[in-house]
């Protein structure tokens, strides 16, 4: 049975990007600690605001390659595939040009 993930509100689902290193140019960084690069999977709807309902649209979509702090949302395992759910603010940016990964594993 496969199994199909549909965040509610302004949640999100990301697959994690380990990398040993980065490279950039010709330059190549290592392991950064303190954020996280990772894949969209899923992302829900949007949220409603409180004061008059207005729906407040998600600026993610799936496939975006997005960067987002360190231990910020819940881990989520299906199967052998690993995710974070988190929500749409705690993802700080959208990689529109995205690096040179070395030594790139997704969601190991």
């Amino acid at each position: 049975m496969k199994v199909v993930i549909k965040p509610i509100e302004d949640r999100v689902v990301i697959e994690p990007i380990v990398r040993e290193k980065m490279k950039i140019g010709e330059i190549i960084i290592p392991k950064m600690e303190s954020n996280v690069l990772g894949t969209v999977f899923a992302c829900g709807p949007g949220k409603e605001t409180y004061t008059d309902g207005r729906l407040i649209t998600m600026e993610v979509k799936k496939g975006d390659t997005v960067i987002y702090g360190r231990g910020v949302g819940a881990p989520i395992v299906l199967g052998e595939q690993k995710l974070v759910m988190m929500r749409q603010s705690d993802i700080i940016a959208i990689l529109e040009e995205i690096p040179d990964l070395v030594d790139t594993k997704v969601g190991k």
